[in-house]
């Protein structure tokens, strides 16, 4: 198996590291493996839906291994959205006075064991925060305490379609782990099997799909962005700063769908994550505009449309 080595000469306790390739990714397979080990499914599409109206998640976990690759994989299921507020992997439970804070965000804290789990659930501090956002995963008991804000709990617990599906890939990669070494050191040392990369990336790729739905036709079309805003300046302009995008626009076309659906993706378009989501998209657009009247664009024109010409029938 091919290894990638660093010699570390300035260190006397070590004078080279040999890791196994393809190098380890712990938030897209630890921390994801981890996850869909401690929760169920429908926890985690829950969660998910949470970080798509922007409310804070508080993840809690008895060592910082677990809870900051737990952290880490939150953020990278967001895709193809890119959190947009605080992200703090690791929060000091002496500063448990954060979770007050009037910025959504995301972050992980350490206790000792499960007792110590719930005397941080029945902290008043948190207490409080819960009917103001928050929300709380115990990764210790496997539970999520949805946030008691009014008309979120019904619109959150919904079970999508892709619950099924996910609980399938689960057991499956329950499977795989109880026959491969599970500790995050033999993770590092050996990666994950080629079976369960397959599983996670098929986890992945359904966890993806069903957060790019939420984005309409603006996930789907590399210009569905444009339907729902105005240009201030003029399509061709260089500054791709003159694009006002209107939420109300987005929203409007989605009245004829699921009420509960509607909902969350109402509060979701008003969001920074999708406004700057929308950006991103307005970016890539750009980018691929310019390239293709660039040169190399005018290159590749011409050399595909000259094989065209030349093809056989």
């Amino acid at each position: 198996m091919p290894t990638f080595d660093i010699n570390l000469p300035a260190f006397n306790w070590v004078d080279r590291m040999s890791i196994h390739l393809p190098l380890p990714q712990v938030a897209r397979h630890w921390g994801l493996s981890v996850l869909f080990e401690r929760l169920r499914p429908s926890f985690l599409l829950a969660i998910l839906r949470l970080l798509l109206i922007e409310r804070s998640i508080l993840i809690i976990g008895e060592n910082s291994i677990v809870v900051s690759s737990c952290t880490c994989a939150l953020v990278d299921l967001l895709r193809p959205y890119k959190w947009a507020s605080t992200f703090m992997p690791l929060l000091p439970e002496s500063m448990l006075d954060f979770v007050h804070s009037p910025v959504p965000f995301i972050t992980g804290l350490v206790v000792k064991d499960k007792a110590n789990s719930n005397r941080v659930e029945n902290d008043h501090r948190v207490v409080e925060a819960l009917s103001n956002g928050l929300s709380i995963v115990n990764l210790i008991s496997g539970t999520v305490l949805i946030t008691n804000e009014p008309g979120i709990k019904s619109m959150i617990q919904k079970c999508p379609a892709e619950t099924t599906i996910l609980s399938m890939y689960r057991t499956r990669l329950k499977t795989l782990r109880d026959s491969s070494p599970g500790s995050f050191a033999a993770f590092i040392d050996s990666g994950v099997s080629t079976k369960e990369v397959v599983t996670l990336s098929a986890v992945q790729r359904v966890l993806f799909d069903y957060m790019k739905f939420f984005a309409g036709d603006i996930g789907s079309t590399i210009d569905g962005w444009q339907r729902y805003g105005i240009h201030l300046g003029g399509e061709d302009d260089s500054d791709i700063g003159d694009f006002a995008f209107y939420p109300s626009l987005f929203v409007r076309p989605l009245r004829e769908k699921m009420e509960s659906q509607l909902h969350l993706q109402q509060m979701m378009a008003y969001s920074q994550l999708f406004i700057e989501y929308v950006s991103e998209k307005r970016r890539t657009w750009k980018s691929r505009q310019d390239m293709a009247r660039g040169e190399i664009g005018q290159f590749i024109a011409r050399w595909i449309f000259e094989r065209w010409r030349q093809r056989k029938f």
